[in-house]
């Protein structure tokens, strides 16, 4: 048989001919050469783990949401939720907990009115012994009362309100245990990262995601909305950046036109694809959106490499003013006719890196700042976080400028890490003269010197540690040791386009090894080389030895939060954003609300971590995608387990309830192949396969091998 041709490899794997679809497919499939491939055996193995025989779940409806509140209280009796509510609000600054919540009641089929007799308090309290996160919610029989520290905390509190009320029926007339929750989260930071660039996200259903990451208390919305591959926001004064920038074709270069994408383009390169991109008056609405479900929208515009869309679109600009306006033609140049420079980005680009020594990069890079915090003006919200991306600039970009070396010799520098420490300096102290904290990508931070670092850092509001993998899982704690405040991004926990497991038919990419649910839940903030089980060729890690010798996080308050990425080089049409999402972030959601779970951030008893994460997969499973389904959002279901035993041929599946389809002839199994419901006489067979059917979804097929 042949091998799987997608290793665990590096991000410029040569896939682009086989991914058109987002999936490794191979006609053969050998579990040999793929160390954790989820064979029958293995996923037998796992689900026997994450769902025991026996285990079912217990506790108060309060502690199966996500995320699980720090403390509930079961009081006596319950409470009945009527057709009609009175939500008072004491103060006018809470609106946005009153109006959010008469939303999800409306969708709910429960009427906010005046003349009600049952009645949602809502007030705040000053409660110096937590953070303004923190809220209480009581529910006492006859009436619900909801306080929080901030109107942010009360906020916090509805939501949990809503999804105990989702959970569980989502309609008048059900049945609330009476009870007191108190609650805050342990990470201000907990957000998430979504790529328009690669792929575009239509504007509604940027808003839709949005309202799912706001449920789970999510607070901060990364939109990553600039690229290689495409610019997505208009900028006014520079409408080259959305009429070129914005377009996709089949040419690479197409006289400056058109883009296409570099890596696992599955787009038709016939159809030429325009105007994908969100205007100015749609960015004012989803800033109004986020802010309103009290999530923080945080833009990036990546640079000075990922900026090839910028790049063509203002070389497009020059061409338009060239002969008749010299002035206007050099405003907005940010490269350099006479570089020399060989490079290639990790997604294949050799003209992706803008010239940084260059005054027109400047005048450009303030343009599109200066327009942004308009928009945040026009919208009545506060800019607090600026992203400058800085990753990935490939090695020797700049190296072969004139004007580098120009500028270098001017300004007595040495080398080209100096130009970059320039523009990060320049533009960091640019945002901050605003208000506004600067924001980046690892490398923007790391390999300075002390004296930088302490000039440079407190102009940072965030800093996304994202390679996180072997020798590199010290750099979240280097950085946050150097003074920057850290989001950790991690890739084997975070990183939501890796594969599910690495199985042949699960879309997304592996360079970064796989992550899921379990990947995701398995972090820890406070113990990050403890973050990961597995490293991304699937072996066993250590977890007694892998700290030593590296550097110990000297201050926890630098370790600001939580983020999950959503790349978009393999993602075509919004099924699979939420596939990809969900369930995989629950995990995220979980550790960012309680950074320290019960397991331990030290321990290494694999009992009780297995026994923690069997709890967690059943909330899964039994409340939370049930939830999610009804609210008609695609999941994305795990494979059956298959064995034989004796001959006979045995099946389980991760959650209780499931549906197992098999077929013993090496067909693909369908919704009309034999159900498994008990051992079956395997005979012969070479290949068996099964598929887990559950909520109107269903799983890759599980190959066993004999």
């Amino acid at each position: 048989m042949k091998p799987i041709a997608m290793q665990l490899a590096t991000a410029s794997m040569a896939l682009c001919a086989a991914c058109s679809s987002g999936a490794t497919t191979m006609n053969d499939v050998n579990k040999d050469n793929f160390l954790n491939y989820p064979d029958g055996n293995y996923v037998y193995a796992l689900n026997e783990s994450v769902n025991p025989a026996g285990l079912s779940l217990s506790g108060s409806m309060y502690q199966l949401i996500f995320p699980a509140p720090k403390s509930v209280e079961i009081k006596e009796g319950t409470t009945v939720l009527p057709e009609e509510v009175d939500i008072v609000a004491t103060d006018a600054s809470l609106a946005i907990a009153s109006d959010y919540l008469t939303e999800k009641l409306g969708n709910a089929g429960i009427k906010a009115s005046k003349n009600a007799k049952f009645k949602i308090n809502i007030c705040k309290i000053a409660d110096a012994t937590h953070n303004s996160e923190y809220y209480e919610l009581t529910v006492d029989g006859s009436s619900i009362s909801i306080k929080g520290n901030s109107p942010i905390g009360a906020l916090n509190g509805v939501k949990t309100l809503v999804a105990v009320i989702e959970q569980n029926g989502a309609c008048a007339g059900i049945k609330l245990e009476n009870a007191c929750v108190k609650d805050f989260p342990d990470l201000q930071y907990r957000g998430m990262m979504l790529d328009i660039s690669r792929n575009f996200t239509e504007y509604e259903n940027v808003k839709k995601l949005i309202d799912y990451l706001a449920s789970y208390k999510l607070n901060a919305f990364h939109f990553h909305i600039t690229d290689d591959e495409a610019w997505r926001i208009e900028i006014p004064g520079l409408p080259e950046l959305t009429e070129v920038g914005s377009c996709r074709n089949k040419t690479y270069d197409a006289n400056n036109e058109h883009f296409m994408e570099m890596l696992y383009s599955g787009q038709d390169l016939s159809v030429e694809l325009k105007d994908q991109y969100i205007t100015r008056a749609q960015f004012i609405d989803l800033l109004r959106y986020a802010a309103a479900k009290g999530v923080e929208v945080i833009p990036e515009i990546d640079t000075p490499g990922h900026s090839r869309a910028a790049i063509i679109s203002m070389k497009a600009r020059y061409e338009k003013y060239a002969a008749t306006d010299r002035a206007e033609a050099e405003r907005y140049k940010i490269w350099d006719d006479e570089d020399t420079s060989t490079y290639k980005s990790a997604q294949g680009y050799t003209d992706d890196v803008i010239n940084i020594a260059m005054p027109g990069v400047y005048n450009f890079m303030e343009k599109v700042f200066d327009e942004i915090l308009a928009m945040y003006n026009e919208a009545g919200i506060k800019l607090r976080v600026f992203h400058f991306g800085g990753d990935e600039v490939a090695h020797g970009a700049l190296e072969g400028s004139p004007i580098v070396k120009r500028f270098m010799a001017e300004k007595g520098m040495k080398s080209v890490k100096e130009v970059s420490e320039y523009y990060v300096d320049r533009m960091s102290e640019y945002v901050s003269r605003h208000g506004v904290l600067a924001s980046g990508w690892q490398e923007a931070a790391l390999k300075h010197s002390d004296d930088f670092n302490r000039r440079i850092a407190p102009r940072y509001g965030i800093v996304n540690a994202w390679s996180t993998n072997g020798r590199s899982d010290t750099v979240p704690y280097a950085l946050a040791n150097s003074g920057y405040p850290v989001v950790l991004s991690n890739v084997r926990n975070f990183v939501l386009d890796m594969v599910y497991t690495p199985h042949q038919d699960e879309n997304g990419l592996r360079w970064g090894g796989w992550c899921n649910e379990f990947t995701s839940w398995s972090a820890l903030p406070f113990n990050s080389y403890r973050s990961a089980r597995e490293n991304g060729k699937g072996d066993t890690i250590n977890l007694k030895t892998i700290a030593d010798g590296k550097p110990i996080l000297a201050d926890r308050s630098a370790i600001k939060g939580v983020q999950a990425q959503l790349w978009a080089e393999t993602i075509r049409n919004f099924d699979m954003v939420e596939s990809y999402v969900f369930p995989k972030i629950l995990g995220l959601v979980e550790r960012g609300w309680n950074a320290s779970p019960e397991w331990g951030e030290g321990s290494t008893d694999v009992a009780l971590y297995d026994a923690c994460r069997a709890v967690y997969n059943l909330r899964i499973g039994l409340k939370e995608l049930p939830r999610l389904v009804r609210k008609g959002v695609n999941v994305h279901i795990n494979q059956p387990g298959i064995i034989v035993e004796n001959g006979m041929l045995k099946a389980n599946t991760c959650y209780p309830g499931m549906t197992v389809r098999y077929t013993l002839d090496g067909s693909e199994p369908t919704a009309d192949s034999p159900e498994w419901t008990a051992p079956v006489d395997a005979g012969d067979a070479k290949l068996i396969k099964a598929r887990a059917y559950y909520l109107g979804h269903e799983s890759v097929a599980t190959y066993l091998f004999r």
